[in-house]
């Protein structure tokens, strides 16, 4: 048993770990050096914290829990690590310097997936986790609403210079996107979870009017308000894939859920159409949607030169595809690639894919894109075989938001901001938990 003290700190370890899911956003993304080192050293206090209170039963289970995507991410760190020290005693990396960085994150990474697994031990808790995100997301998106419509030039923080494309607390308006996109994919999730399970014949008019009364006095009122506001965020990015991998993930994971779910809710049909029809023709028709499809209408390929740096990148590929060039090292190695046919400077290679194949090799592109496949398998395992509403709705909006993040990763580089990328393991987490039985205080076993 936990002493008085003991749980005291572990509810300090819990509420930390909250406390860092809302601050990660706010200085730049945490897409500065100072900015991460924040969250390294706050995620590393959490550790110490949760190894120091927590039984060795508990820490062990939670490992136990999640030792497949735990066990994934820290293989990846040995690899980084090997790519500095190299196997001959030459270093692999090109860089060794940016791939010191890149392992330090990696390791700060892997202790919050430990985190979660000790702290994340009941379903009272995987709901705060989960209402910590759609908050803190809801609050980006609000801040991103008012500097558009403020008239300000710069913003108060930081003095960025506003454009007529949301950037939010973010410098990179794509970032914006990704983070709202992953944030509303779970607000969709939890919104389900708190849908009416009626059986059909308890379905009269009568019942479903006292249901839509209840849901206007109940917090499911104040998810709504904040997927909207999501939305319009969103929009107000003038992002083309981050719009458009919203909804198309949104249609694939409505279509899966529907045809595998197990009692889905009466409701969710209807929810679904009205996220479409609301949130798309009239939200996104009050605030500009139609400057996204402008902005798609016109996307050619002699337009674009992000479609030349993939070219370009070719070469690479074939000469670290082994091995990679060292984790981070994109930005160093990709001009001696670089040709004349755009005059652009890149530090990314607006593909994730190709990013990671060209850093990591094919060794870390196989163990990362592992931990993205296993944890999708078991929110569909969980959709498909969970029935408490919770496991359902976590399952759904985890299988959305990695839809998503696949879609957008095609074109451009989100998992280079750590608050974007934390945001985004947060959901392989909550897919991973979506298929554990929970009992009233803490989890017991794997469905």
């Amino acid at each position: 048993m936990q002493s008085t003290i003991e749980q005291y700190f572990e509810r300090f370890a819990f509420y930390l770990l909250l406390t860092i899911i809302f601050i990660l956003p706010l200085p730049l993304g945490s897409n500065r050096p100072w900015a991460w080192s924040i969250f390294e050293a706050l995620i590393a206090i959490c550790a110490i914290i949760c190894v120091w209170t927590l039984s060795n039963r508990t820490l062990i289970d939670g490992l136990k829990r999640h030792r497949i995507i735990i066990g994934i991410f820290i293989i990846t760190q040995c690899y980084v690590a090997l790519q500095l020290v190299g196997i001959t005693g030459a270093s692999i990396s090109v860089d060794p310097a940016q791939t010191q960085v890149s392992l330090v994150k990696g390791l700060c990474y892997s202790l919050f997936i430990c985190c979660c697994a000790w702290l994340l031990s009941s379903s009272k808790r995987i709901k705060q986790f989960s209402l910590a995100i759609i908050i803190t997301v809801f609050l980006q998106a609000l801040y991103a609403i008012y500097l558009q419509f403020s008239g300000m030039q710069f913003s108060p923080v930081f003095n960025y210079e506003i454009y007529e494309r949301a950037n939010g607390s973010f410098v990179y308006h794509n970032h914006l996107a990704n983070y709202l996109l992953v944030g509303g994919s779970l607000a969709i999730g939890l919104l389900i979870s708190q849908l009416s399970r009626m059986s059909t014949r308890d379905q009269s008019i009568k019942r479903l009017i006292i249901g839509a009364l209840e849901a206007l006095m109940s917090s499911k009122w104040l998810i709504r308000v904040a997927i909207v506001t999501i939305v319009v965020g969103l929009i107000l990015t003038r992002s083309r894939m981050g719009n458009s991998a919203f909804f198309v993930s949104l249609l694939m994971t409505s279509i899966l859920a529907l045809t595998i779910m197990k009692r889905p809710p009466s409701m969710l049909k209807w929810l679904v159409i009205s996220l479409i029809v609301i949130d798309v023709a009239i939200v996104g028709a009050l605030f500009g949607i139609e400057k996204v499809q402008e902005r798609i209408d016109v996307t050619s390929f002699e337009g674009e030169s992000r479609d030349d740096v993939v070219e370009m990148s070719i070469p690479l590929v074939k000469d670290v595809w082994l091995t990679g060039s060292g984790a981070g090292t994109f930005y160093t190695v990709f001009p001696q690639y670089h040709t004349d046919v755009i005059h652009l400077h890149y530090d990314h290679a607006h593909n994730e894919y190709l990013q990671f194949l060209i850093e990591y090799g094919i060794v870390g592109f196989i163990l990362l894109g592992g931990a993205i496949i296993y944890s999708l398998l078991q929110a569909i395992k969980a959709l498909r075989q969970r029935s408490d509403p919770l496991s359902q709705g976590i399952a759904f909006g985890a299988i959305m938001a990695i839809f998503g993040m696949l879609l957008h990763i095609s074109v451009d580089f989100p998992l280079q901001a750590p608050a974007t990328t934390v945001n985004f393991i947060a959901i392989l987490i909550l897919a991973n938990l979506s298929s554990v039985r929970f009992s009233k205080n803490r989890y017991a076993t794997r469905y």
